[in-house]
């Protein structure tokens, strides 16, 4: 068919280029002649539509690199130029510089997860978009280093627990799981119950020596072991009890004698009797002799554990043995050792690569062994603190590489250098090195016991505050809202632990979990809890509460409970608390607000006291719960006290009213009112 055509334009060539015109339209074209006499017929119509020119895609922007155990993840965004036909993929390159990548994958998405990595190693990544047309340029690298996921220890195993005379040693097995990272320190808790121990100390070592202890107690330990990831979970407990010895004696010999030569020197050092037999040793004799010849006293010394011999044959043997002397006399001797002077020993050269991490209250230092031992084995180490780069003073002397210093102030730099020590004496120290510890901060635990109360066009909401606050102060909650569990999004912020929603419509179920949020963000949510606001005709008396239980104190004790799992569709208003004895009756014993724990004080230590609470709304009372006991002590309130788990009340079958007097007869209660509360029962015999 032909189109009604218009003039454009004018050439005197056989062609043209129409600039003129709108991608995507389809145009009819004619071409007539023009001579003297005038234009002659236009020729048949031919038509054309202009479409963009494709290129290939611009470069892909936002790359980023997250490293995991074995992996990378990588995350960008689509080019802002697609080079006019869309992007069909997305070409991903690696190598081990910026500057050398090869091809690893294609993809489709913009996300992809290299796995397969070495931990540890850095690899680089960049990624191109690819459309019909070809791929287009690379975006800059990024890198990234995959590292072995870590979490805290497991336990340590084996621990066990001997005990001596005003001593108990420890010892134990490393954790089976590591959790990935090194262990770097263990530490021991201490107490006189099995259920609770407190902290001691902290030791690099499998096993600790607690000489801080009193004959005739018995004291339970359990141990941790600590990574670079925290704390892992405490071992089994161990208990011992250190005892006097029953029939006190002379001490056993020394131990592990050794003899140091000089030129003409021989220094000896030993370890005390494993036996003291009873008594506090206060004094060696040293003997020696010459091979052939018979053994004669030396000298008699304290309680010091090394002695020096001078003025010695060069090249000549020398035989020497150790006793140890407490009030009741001298032991046997120790084994004899053999000792030729000839060769001097110098004190050692300094510890080389000093290490120092802060933590939380704690600087862990670490160290390695000195170029140079003078010729005589490392006996100890002495570690150097100060606030100050020029000053620093002696803190402690421990056996091995590495130290836990615990009596530091979060915020404060300290200096720390350390010595070698053989029996030549102390060394050089090593340079100094500075550390600050820090609080670590991290985002809160979940808000606890989240309850919903509904009543007539409201739902009100209260929790407690997290068990964990990250060490840094709760700033403000924030309450998430929805009619759907799987979809609930911010609804509002607070600084309470309480809200009262009124902006719900009767009948309707609203879902709502809570977070809280400190310095570091935003904590883990609740669980979702539901409710379902109802008109007043609606509404019924609460049901029971739940989880009721205790904590005892001197003439005191405390009840905590749960909100009912049903409010009766209002608000819980208030709780009454019940009391009774062994024999007697429940009777009312005080009302209060809606919280969910009462004191009650002026109590009979060692006196067996029943507790029941009772919730209220505005319609009634409800039904109590089941009755749980508890005893004051004479002993403050302490955590070991404290239950752990609040136990959950046993459901109870409401028992026939008609039935009352019998069941008042066989249990002793007698003024229980089967109109008022038919639940509680409790026999007697």
């Amino acid at each position: 068919s032909s189109y009604s055509l218009s003039l454009v334009t004018s050439v005197t060539s056989t062609s043209y280029t129409d600039s003129s015109v709108t991608n995507g339209n389809t145009y009819y074209y004619a071409v007539s002649a023009v001579n003297s006499v005038g234009e002659g017929p236009k020729s048949s119509q031919v038509s054309a539509k202009p479409e963009a020119q494709s290129n290939v895609p611009g470069t892909p922007v936002g790359l980023s690199a997250s490293p995991g155990d074995s992996k990378v993840t990588l995350n960008w965004q689509a080019p802002a130029d697609d080079g006019g036909s869309p992007i069909t993929g997305y070409r991903i390159y690696r190598g081990y510089s910026s500057g050398s990548l090869s091809f690893v994958a294609l993809v489709s998405s913009t996300q992809y997860q290299n796995t397969g990595l070495t931990n540890g190693l850095t690899y680089y990544f960049s990624v191109s978009a690819v459309n019909s047309v070809g791929e287009g340029s690379r975006c800059t690298a990024v890198s990234a280093t995959p590292t072995q996921s870590t979490s805290p220890p497991s336990a340590p195993i084996g621990l066990n627990a001997n005990a001596g005379n005003s001593r108990i040693d420890l010892s134990w097995n490393a954790p089976l799981d590591n959790g990935g990272a090194e262990i770097t320190s263990y530490k021991v808790y201490r107490g006189t119950s099995s259920s609770y121990q407190s902290y001691l100390t902290t030791v690099i070592s499998t096993s600790y020596a607690d000489t801080s202890v009193t004959n005739g107690v018995t004291y339970y330990y359990s141990v941790s072991a600590v990574n670079s990831a925290g704390e892992g979970d405490r071992s089994s407990v161990a208990s011992a009890t250190p005892q006097e010895p029953a029939e006190k004696t002379v001490p056993s010999a020394p131990q592990n004698l050794v003899g140091v030569p000089g030129e003409t020197t021989v220094i000896l050092s030993w370890n005390p009797p494993a036996d003291d037999g009873g008594y506090q040793i206060t004094g060696y004799k040293i003997y020696r002799r010459t091979e052939g010849a018979s053994w004669y006293y030396v000298y008699t010394i304290g309680v010091q554990t090394s002695y020096t011999f001078t003025g010695l044959t060069s090249g000549q043997n020398y035989l020497f043995s150790v006793s140890a002397m407490n009030d009741l006399g001298y032991g046997p001797r120790s084994e004899e050792i053999t000792v030729k002077p000839g060769g001097g020993i110098s004190v050692p050269s300094s510890p080389q690569n000093l290490n120092a991490v802060g933590g939380n209250g704690e600087v862990s230092l670490s160290w390695q062994t000195p170029s140079s031992d003078g010729g005589s084995q490392i006996t100890s180490y002495r570690v150097y603190r100060g606030t100050s780069s020029s000053t620093q003073s002696f803190l402690v002397q421990v056996s091995g590489l590495g130290y836990v210093d615990s009596s530091v102030v979060n915020g404060q730099i300290y200096y720390y250098r350390i010595t070698a020590v053989n029996l030549a004496g102390e060394g050089p120290s090593s340079s100094t090195i500075s550390v600050t510890p820090q609080a670590t901060i991290e985002r809160p635990s979940a808000p606890l016991s989240l309850s919903a109360s509904s009543g007539d066009g409201t739902i009100g909401l209260t929790w407690y505050k997290p068990a964990d606050d990250g060490g840094s102060s709760i700033t403000g909650y924030r309450v998430y809202r929805g009619t759907s569990s799987s979809y609930m999004p911010l609804f509002t912020t607070l600084t309470g632990t309480s809200f009262t929603d009124s902006s719900v419509t009767n009948g309707v179920t609203y879902y709502y979990k809570v977070t809280a949020v400190n310095a570091a963000g935003e904590g883990d949510s609740t669980g979702t809890i539901s409710a379902t606001p109802r008109s007043s005709s609606e509404l019924t008396v609460p049901g029971k509460p739940l989880n009721l239980w205790t904590e005892t104190g001197t003439q005191s004790v405390i009840l905590h409970w749960s909100p009912p799992a049903d409010d009766g569709g209002s608000q819980i208003t208030g709780y009454k608390v019940y009391r009774m004895m062994e024999g007697q009756s429940w009777y009312y014993v005080f009302t209060v607000g809606n919280v969910n724990q009462y004191t009650l004080s002026n109590l009979n230590n060692g006196q067996t006291y029943y507790f029941s609470v009772s919730a209220a709304n505005e319609v009634g009372y409800g039904p109590r719960s089941n009755e749980v006991s508890a005893t004051p002590t004479l002993s403050a309130l302490s955590e070991s006290s404290i239950s752990e788990t609040p136990l959950l009340l046993a459901a109870q079958t409401m028992p026939d009213t008609s039935s009352l007097p019998q069941l008042a007869a066989k249990t002793g209660i007698i003024s229980a009112d089967p109109q008022i509360d038919p639940l509680i029962w409790r026999t007697t015999h």
